[in-house]
């Protein structure tokens, strides 16, 4: 009862406000230069005030105020980002290295803490970012160069020692890797984008990791932002587009690799949408 007779006055004020709406529009210039001394009278007045609490007021610190420590916020984790291989026999991790505290890659036998070892060797900016390869016998990671934000991505068996150099699988200077997919059907290659052939798109390149040959796949005819890929052939067949001039977002597809491109659905700035995936029926839908 007491909500329904609140909403009744309510809605009576609400009527009253709007009866008496162009009454006060009506007589706006009248009555504004009144409404605009009392303003000015009430800064003052108000101003005033301020002025004496902020000359009477003190402020004072507790004594057991303590800073938090600047290694709390911004030190290294004891261990960030464990990632089981697919055979499951291995935890990879990141933890700071013994000797200079910069992150790096290590692994340990799933079962087994004490067989834990470090398998990088990075003594500068850290290691921020790993996974597996589907052959569960190299880890896979993604560092620059003193922070040029150029990420390579780089390859390091499992039995590697900390002294033993990664390799480099997208070499060149100013390169960038973007949009890596694995697929356990293709346990020796991956699929990753660089903009080694034009440093303003990026290309899909076959990569095997374990010989380090690098094979375009796709080129980027300079409007793709995305990539996708099928699961059963691992071939490129999707594209994101992103319209420059009304920033809508356009999803292309392809039927096989060997095919032309077709649009298949436009989203308008504003509305979001993205591609699933391709349906397991050996048809190119």
């Amino acid at each position: 009862m007491p909500t329904a007779l609140h909403s009744c006055n309510m809605n009576g004020f609400l009527l009253g406000l709007w009866t008496i709406f162009p009454l006060i529009s009506s007589v706006s210039s009248f009555v504004s230069p009144i409404a605009a001394f009392r303003s000015n009278h009430r800064h003052h007045h108000n101003s005033k005030m301020r002025t004496g609490l902020a000359s009477s007021t003190t402020t004072t610190r507790c004594s057991d105020e303590k800073l938090i420590p600047r290694e709390i916020l911004f030190g290294n984790p004891e261990k960030t980002s464990p990632t089981l291989s697919p055979d499951g026999k291995y935890i990879a991790y990141l933890a700071p290295s013994p000797d200079l505290n910069v992150l790096n890659v290590f692994v340990r036998e799933t079962w087994d803490e004490t067989t834990s070892r470090q398998v990088t060797n990075d003594t500068s900016r850290g290691i921020r970012s790993m996974f597996w390869a589907q052959d569960s016998e190299t880890l896979l990671y993604l560092q620059d160069f003193e922070g040029d934000e150029n990420f390579h991505l780089w390859a390091v068996p499992v039995e590697n020692s900390k002294d033993e150099k990664a390799r480099d699988l997208t070499p060149g200077e100013n390169v960038k890797v973007s949009s890596i997919m694995t697929n356990k059907r293709y346990p020796d290659q991956i699929m990753l984008a660089t903009n080694q052939r034009d440093p303003s798109t990026f290309d899909m390149y076959q990569c095997d990791y374990k010989t380090e040959k690098l094979e375009l796949d796709t080129t980027n005819p300079g409007d793709v932002v995305g990539w996708g890929s099928e699961d059963e052939s691992f071939e490129i067949r999707m594209a994101v587009v992103r319209n420059q001039i009304d920033s809508s977002t356009t999803i292309r597809a392809r039927a096989t690799k060997h095919d032309e491109w077709r649009d298949l659905i436009n989203f308008p700035y504003g509305e979001e949408g993205s591609f699933v995936e391709f349906c397991n029926d050996g048809t190119p839908t």
